[in-house]
């Protein structure tokens, strides 16, 4: 599957965390040759028509056409930055707003910041991202709030083996080619119980747990290198765990190991009770990752 980039969408907040998706998009759309287009989403809040204390419906419309102003304002501003862009205001919730902008204005790739929360403030405050990563209909890029300069030379591309990784690897090898970058390919075996019961031993004085571990890290190896022959020059990579869920926390510290720039990885994009059910790798991935990480939504 052979994919471009001629359109980015680069949505801002005019937030700190929003500076580095705006540098990340403009980077590579300067690359590419690619249109950028800057796109910010307000809404009012519901709380504020509601209740005893809700303003007046004539008051609500001076509050959004105020909020309408301020944010043209900015994006004129940012257009002296970025002045091949093009700018859109819409009122809509943000990421409600993202994921339809990518649909109707034809985006091949979406930029957008992420403040890295975990734990309570998550739950308290969700995530754009994490909704823009699940629902776009087309990649997203997700930029860590940092001053870390955009630059492209070493790539690490995670996989399971999956159909939903392998849709990840074509988009590894475009910028891989586009930057004549390094490109490494990582697979974490998990050595769990299952895996003990399922995978044949055939005896010997080895221990079984380190005799599975390495059948399990040969095919793993046999994997990697028939998907290495379909890409640019690269380099593969096997990291082995003892449990279960252990792949989220390996991807991250393969990408420290080997000075990636990017990782680039495959999600299945589920939602609801699945996502609840069975978490997700990527998720993790773009939360706790300290560089930029390029999510490929699985359509089966």
């Amino acid at each position: 599957m052979s994919v471009s980039v001629r359109r980015i969408l680069a949505a801002t907040d005019f937030s700190p965390a929003s500076e580095g998706a705006l540098r990340w998009a403009d980077f590579l759309a300067s690359r590419f040759g690619a249109e950028l287009v800057l796109f910010h989403a307000f809404s009012l809040d519901p709380a504020l028509l509601v209740g005893p204390t809700g303003v007046a419906v004539d008051l609500a419309t001076r509050l959004v056409e105020d909020v309408r102003r301020a944010a043209e304002e900015s994006m004129r501003e940012l257009r002296a930055r970025f002045p091949s862009a093009r700018t859109v205001v819409e009122e809509v919730a943000p990421r409600e707003g993202i994921v339809r902008a990518a649909q109707t204005l034809g985006v091949d790739l979406v930029c957008v910041g992420t403040h890295g929360r975990t734990g309570l403030p998550r739950l308290l405050y969700g995530s754009v991202a994490q909704h823009v990563v699940v629902h776009s209909p087309v990649p997203v890029l997700t930029v860590r709030q940092d001053d870390r300069p955009a630059r492209v030379r070493c790539i690490l591309a995670p996989t399971d083996f999956s159909p939903a990784a392998d849709a990840a690897l074509p988009w590894a090898d475009l910028l891989a080619r586009a930057f004549d970058a390094r490109l490494v390919l990582v697979h974490v075996v998990e050595v769990t119980y299952e895996t003990l019961l399922e995978v044949p031993w055939g005896g010997g004085f080895e221990p079984v747990g380190d005799a599975i571990a390495r059948q399990l890290e040969e095919r793993a190896r046999a994997e990697l290198a028939a998907r290495a022959q379909k890409l640019p020059p690269c380099e593969t990579l096997v990291r082995t765990g003892l449990g279960a869920g252990l792949s989220r926390q390996r991807i991250v510290e393969a990408a420290a190991d080997v000075g990636a720039d990017v990782i680039v990885m495959g999600t299945h994009g589920r939602t609801g009770v699945d996502r609840i059910l069975f978490g997700s790798v990527a998720e993790h991935v773009v939360r706790t990752s300290p560089v930029p990480v390029l999510t490929v939504r699985h359509r089966p």
